[in-house]
């Protein structure tokens, strides 16, 4: 064999290679033959059903949401896009109490806001994903100031993280700074943990940025589409100051302070009836369709949003089935896995047990009542929302 015919040889076996590379992220806790998830010694009960209004401008599905308390009253809070109107309910008497018209000139210039936090009536913080911008509202939706970090800070990193501000993406403050983390889009050849953060950590008073945190190993070892499996979830925990990651692919969660160290510990946080989470089949320098995307998001297990809940010190993560028969609707059957606060496994229900309706992930919180999941019943007049509790039996 002549050197060009070993060469062409050695590319093909390369090409073949690298084009059936597919990583398997196996669970290291996987029961198999499990029917059913085994709850340990807890109850799941629906305690509850909590009905919002809607006028003839909202829709049930939003992502822009936020719940806060104020003198002992908890309100449910979200973004309008249609009308740039921020609505805020007094949660558990079900009613409409404040409609936030935000200003006309801010909407804008700054046409993209996702992000809602808010700290009280006077004091509105909302982001804009286009433009990476805090704008502070007073109650009258007006502008009082606008906190932005430098554009020269985005060029220290090759792929700055695209911050969003949703309920499972919340905007975090801490002290005068202020945290969000967002997902780009994309597989890179050449991504490592420096160079593709997800974490934007903006300090209000000395206008410093940081760029923190990094996708786990598994997503440097594989192919994952760029665009499903690259939306990972995080929850915060004020009383130990304490960044908790869900990623899709990763039967563990991550869990980071965001101190200048940035480092991460990981905790195994995985569905017991989950084998393993498959890249697809080919390296990186591969790109994908938009329906191939789906279809290997949709046949394959992942992992949803995470939640801390403060009134029990523990926190709930979602995990997702396979969609056995997917044609269009990337709806899948969920499960909940309970954390205590040491992050140790506590329980595991399979919610399509206890729900007839569809769940909206994006519209799950937590409240003094216990855990609070959305459903899409149909009924567009309305937010739907069935409070869940659990109980230990053994106590």
């Amino acid at each position: 064999m002549n050197l060009d015919k070993y060469l062409s040889a050695i590319l093909i076996f390369a090409c073949f290679y690298s084009c059936t590379n597919i990583h398997e992220n196996k669970n290291p806790r996987y029961q198999k033959n499990s029917i059913s998830p085994h709850q340990e010694s807890y109850t799941l009960q629906i305690s509850d059903t909590i009905r919002l209004p809607l006028d003839h401008y909202s829709i049930p599905l939003n992502r822009s949401i936020n719940t806060f308390s104020l003198n002992n009253a908890t309100y449910y809070s979200f973004i309008n896009k249609f009308k740039g109107t921020i609505y805020i309910y007094k949660y558990n008497r079900e009613s409409l109490v404040k409609k936030i018209p935000i200003d006309q000139e801010i909407l804008e210039k700054y046409n993209n806001i996702t992000g809602l936090h808010i700290v009280s009536f006077d004091s509105i913080f909302v982001f804009d994903y286009n433009k990476t911008s805090y704008l502070l509202l007073n109650q009258k939706g007006k502008l009082q100031s606008t906190l932005a970090p430098p554009d020269s800070s985005f060029k220290s990193v090759k792929y700055p993280p695209s911050p969003k501000g949703w309920m499972t993406m919340p905007i975090v403050k801490r002290g005068s700074q202020l945290i969000t983390a967002g997902y780009k889009t994309g597989e890179m050849t050449d991504e490592t943990k420096r160079n593709r953060p997800i974490t934007l950590i903006f300090d209000s008073q000395t206008e410093e940025t940081h760029f923190q945190g990094y996708y786990p190993e598994v997503y440097r070892e594989g192919n994952w589409g760029g665009s499903l499996y690259r939306r990972f979830y995080y929850t915060y925990n004020p009383f130990e100051d304490l960044f908790i990651y869900s990623f899709p692919a990763d039967h563990h969660v991550s869990v980071s302070q965001h101190t200048p160290q940035n480092t991460f510990k990981k905790y195994y946080a995985g569905s017991k009836i989950i084998p393993s989470i498959n890249s697809m089949g080919q390296s990186k320098y591969f790109s994908f369709s938009k329906m191939d995307r789906r279809k290997h998001f949709a046949k394959n297990y992942s992992y949803g949003p995470i939640y801390f809940d403060p009134y029990r010190n523990r926190y709930y993560r979602i995990a997702e089935k396979k969609i056995k028969d997917f044609k269009d609707d990337l709806y899948k059957e969920k499960l909940l896995i309970g954390l205590n606060s040491d992050f140790k496994k506590i329980f595991e229900f399979d919610l399509s047990n206890y729900f007839q309706n569809k769940i909206y992930t994006y519209g799950i919180f937590v409240t003094q009542e216990g855990l609070n999941v959305q459903v899409l019943d149909g009924n567009e007049d309305q937010i739907t929302i069935k409070v869940v509790t659990f109980y230990d039996d053994e106590n």
